[in-house]
């Protein structure tokens, strides 16, 4: 039997990969937090006027930290479907998936901090000179 998304059409593959964020965001509560947390940083990244580079480097790096959230969920819906029972092999491959999620935040707070710290600094400093 041939995979039915094997002759998929660009639309349709799309299509699957809307419905695969759409799934990904209506059930993980981690996306509700990385989500509303990297629009914090582009919507202040912007209101500073940064360079592009930075505003680049800043888009990037929220969407990989989103997409392997996504991932991150993928995988655990995939694991929960073949192996549903508990097993502490699986357990362990689970917690390094998320562990990756983990590394990739909190590199993302230190790109933050370095493209976003100085700028808000010098408005922090400017209002209260002010």
């Amino acid at each position: 039997m041939t995979d039915p998304h094997s002759r998929s059409t660009w639309r349709q593959k799309f299509a699957d990969a809307s419905r695969g964020i759409g799934v990904a965001v209506r059930g993980q509560k981690s996306f509700w937090v990385h989500f509303p947390a990297g629009v914090l940083v582009l919507v202040t990244a912007f209101a500073l006027r940064l360079p592009a580079t930075s505003m680049a480097i800043l888009w990037l790096t929220v969407g990989v930290v989103i997409a392997a959230e996504v991932a991150n969920s993928a995988f655990e819906a995939l694991v929960h479907t073949v192996h549903p029972s508990f097993d502490p092999r699986i357990g362990r491959a689970l917690d390094m998936a998320a562990g990756a999620v983990l590394i990739l935040s909190i590199a993302a707070v230190a790109v933050g901090i370095c493209l976003l710290g100085w700028p808000l600094w010098k408005v922090v400093v400017g209002v209260a000179a002010a």
